[in-house]
This record gives C-alpha cells, sequence and structure tokens, in this order.
C-alpha cells in the first residue's frame, strides 16, 4: 500500500519564527522604552531648612532647577535659608523640572547688632544687608577717624527691616554749628506741645529744646503745658495761650495716622499782617528742617485752636505720623529731636528778621 506524502504545514515555519521575532522585538521595545522613561524622571530631594546655595547645588545635582519664589519673614527659620519647596521631597519629577523654593527672610524684628568700635564704611554694610535704613553724624572725638562711636537703636534693641539707624563716627564735624544766632530779646514765643501719649512725650521733648534755645537768646517762652501737668486738656492749653500775650505761637504735634515726615502749616483765621508773617516762618522753618536732611512738605492751612487765639503769626509743625514704625523711631531719638528744634528755631529766627548784627 503506498503511503501518503506529509501534508504541508498550514503555517510556513518562516512565518512562525518572524513572528517570535517580532514579539521579543516589541517586548524590548516596551521594556526599553519603560526604561527609558524612568531615567527621564527624579525623586525631588529635600531641601527645606538648608541654605539657599546649597538647596540650589542639591536641586542641580538631581537634575532639577531651583526658581526663586521669594522671601518671607520667620521667626523660626533662620535668614537665608529654605522655608519651603513646590514641589514636596519625595515627589517624583520629570528631569529638568523647576522647583519653587521661599527664602526665610528673618524674623520681621530681630535684635539690633553692636557695631560700635568698627568702621563706619563696615558697619553700614552690615546694616544696610540687614534691611536698616543708616545716615551717619560726625562726633570730634580722639579716636581714629571713622569710628563708630554710638548707634541708635543702641545695641540690643529690638528692630526691624526699614527701621532708620544713626551711627555717630569719630572725626572732626564742621566748624560751624549749623545754628544761625538770633536775638529773641524783647520776644515772647509760645509753645503748645499738644499731648499725644508717646513715650518719649515727643512733643515735649522738642519743645523743651526749642525752650532752651529761644531763652538762651534772650527770649521769654511760655509753653502750655509741663511733662508732669495734672491736665492738659485742649481748653486748659487754650486759656495758657490766651493769657500769654505772646509775640508768636509754635505748636507742635503728631498725627494719629496719615503718611510720615515733617508738616509745617498755617492758621488762615490770621489778620493779613499776621498771616505774611506766618507764611515767612513757615517757609524758613521748612527750608531749615530740609537743609537738616529731614523729609517735610508744605502743609498750606489748617485751623487750629491755640494758633487762633494768638493775634501774631504762628505755625503748626505736624512731627510724623504715629501710624508710621520710621516715625516712631525717629520720635524716640534725642538727636532728631535736637535736629528739628534747631531748625524750628532757625525758621522763627528769619521769620521774624531777628539775626543778631
Amino acid at each position: 500500500m503506498r503511503s501518503r506524502p506529509p501534508r504541508p504545514p498550514l503555517i510556513p515555519r518562516w512565518v512562525v519564527i518572524a513572528s517570535v521575532v517580532f514579539v521579543l522585538a516589541s517586548i524590548v521595545a516596551v521594556v526599553g522604552v519603560s526604561i527609558a522613561a524612568r531615567a527621564s524622571r527624579v525623586v525631588v530631594p529635600a531641601v527645606v531648612g538648608l541654605p539657599e546655595p546649597d538647596a540650589v547645588n542639591r536641586l542641580q545635582q538631581a537634575g532639577l532647577v531651583a526658581e526663586d519664589a521669594g522671601t518671607l519673614f520667620s521667626d523660626e527659620v533662620p535668614r537665608g535659608r529654605v522655608i519651603s519647596q513646590e514641589p514636596a521631597a519625595g515627589s517624583t519629577v520629570d528631569r529638568g523640572t523647576s522647583v519653587r523654593l521661599v527664602v526665610s527672610a528673618g524674623s520681621e524684628t530681630f535684635t539690633m547688632p553692636d557695631v560700635i568700635g568698627r568702621s563706619a564704611d563696615e558697619a553700614t554694610r552690615e546694616l544696610q544687608s540687614l534691611g536698616l535704613t543708616v545716615s551717619t553724624q560726625i562726633v570730634e572725638s580722639q579716636l581714629a577717624s571713622g569710628t563708630v562711636l554710638e548707634s541708635f537703636p543702641a545695641p540690643g534693641s529690638e528692630v526691624r527691616a526699614g527701621t532708620p539707624v544713626r551711627l555717630s563716627i569719630a572725626g572732626q564735624p564742621p566748624s560751624a554749628s549749623g545754628i544761625a544766632q538770633f536775638s529773641f530779646t524783647g520776644v515772647t514765643v509760645l509753645i503748645d506741645p499738644v499731648p499725644r501719649g508717646t513715650t518719649p512725650d515727643i512733643t515735649y521733648e522738642v519743645a523743651r529744646r526749642l525752650r532752651a534755645l529761644i531763652e538762651a537768646s534772650g527770649g521769654t517762652v511760655v509753653v502750655t503745658r509741663s511733662a508732669s501737668a495734672t491736665s492738659s486738656a485742649l481748653a486748659d492749653r487754650v486759656n495758657a495761650a490766651r493769657a500769654a500775650t505772646a509775640s508768636v505761637s509754635v505748636v507742635l504735634d503728631a498725627a494719629s495716622s496719615g503718611p510720615a515726615g515733617l508738616t509745617v502749616s498755617v492758621d488762615p483765621s490770621k489778620t493779613a499782617a499776621a498771616a505774611t508773617a506766618s507764611s515767612a516762618i513757615a517757609s524758613a522753618t521748612a527750608e531749615a528742617l530740609a537743609t537738616a536732611s529731614l523729609a517735610v512738605r508744605d502743609g498750606g492751612s489748617i485751623r487750629d485752636p491755640i494758633l487762633s487765639v494768638v493775634a501774631g503769626p504762628g505755625i503748626r509743625v505736624l512731627l510724623g505720623s504715629l501710624a508710621d514704625a520710621a516715625d516712631m523711631a525717629r520720635f524716640g531719638d534725642p538727636d532728631w529731636a535736637d535736629t528739628v528744634a534747631r531748625a524750628v528755631y532757625r525758621g522763627l529766627g528769619i521769620g521774624l528778621g531777628r539775626s543778631r548784627p
């Protein structure tokens, strides 16, 4: 019996082999893509609490980009260290992703450093790096020129960014005192330091200094209240102003709110002659304040109960705003009070034409 020839396979062998090769290649491709995808993903490192340069370096090493997201005040995190990061540590992100860093600006209030004994340039750089506003004054001293002798606020005081700091620097001050000498003989000056409850009593501190300057120049001064007066009510001060028969009046006040800086105003109720003299005094006072590097604005006209009861000329000097931190810091500076008193003294002398022959 003849044998039947073998039937050829339904699927050629080469097709099977090709299919197996294709499947294996696909698997290899999928695995390769998966491995490549994993290689392009990185885990975000933890950088909170690190100094900013270290945090930036660590992110760069991980293949990420550090992005500055600003600063925040913090009582817990030291100045210059990272407060927060986004994305958070442990997140898986694409290589090259930006990580936003918020850096501590330090405590909003901090301790005034001790820069006494250091050079003026070095002290100024350090204080400005802390966000403080620095001014200097030259003081005659036997110490090396340029040495910091004193700071206000004093070392150890609580300050914050923007606080004005005055440094007394050893050197030879200008020979001129900056105070023009005037004769106030025969002149009675009424000073009304409006009580504002500040510590120190800033309106009274300026009034006290202004009184000393005028009396040293031969004038008579009447102050509407004392530092320890049991009553400083407006009615009592108005009565004192009426009884004074003053030649000229000066009201010293501080605003409870509003912009910072000094303002010089006049009362519009004055007679023509008194109004002209008031404007001359106000203009000379504003110029003297500006010459002393103090910020001053023209306050125009304002009705004032004290100025209105004194027949002669008068001005109202607003020393600043109780709502402004920088003004409040200046109110505690005795040298600032001296400077203001000297400027008002000069304004009175020039405005009244009281220069010594």
